[in-house]
């Protein structure tokens, strides 16, 4: 990538908190010829989701594609994009999430376990 010498640009930030589960945060992005930008991802709150849309020419440099759901349970995170069209701006969607799933369902979880014991 750094061949390339792209250009630097702002991009997205996104903050899990018990206020946002289950609400969708969407925009629309534009990256520039031969741009990147990173996406940071503060998952501490909750689980944060994020998935870019409506580009084929996005790179992620994230064991991720295009329109695939990128989860973080926990913690912080950088997702490094990048601008891959030969030439010209491109413009596509980036829809962040927050869920409160896995927590809920380790807690059920816990409950089942505890309740068996109590059998025994």
């Amino acid at each position: 990538m750094d061949e390339c010498e792209p250009e630097t640009q702002d991009c997205p930030k996104f903050e899990s908190s018990p206020e946002k589960y289950q609400k969708y945060e969407n925009q629309t992005w534009s990256l520039g010829a031969n741009a990147r930008c990173t996406v940071n991802i503060d998952a501490t709150g909750g689980i944060a989701r994020v998935i870019f849309s409506s580009t084929v020419y996005l790179g992620i440099n994230y064991d991720a594609m295009v329109d695939e759901v990128i989860t973080f349970e926990s913690g912080t995170h950088e997702l490094e994009i990048y601008n891959a069209a030969e030439s010209g701006p491109i413009t596509f969607g980036i829809s962040f999430s927050n869920a409160y799933f896995a927590l809920l369902n380790s807690v059920v979880s816990a409950a089942l376990v505890s309740a068996a014991l109590l059998q025994f």
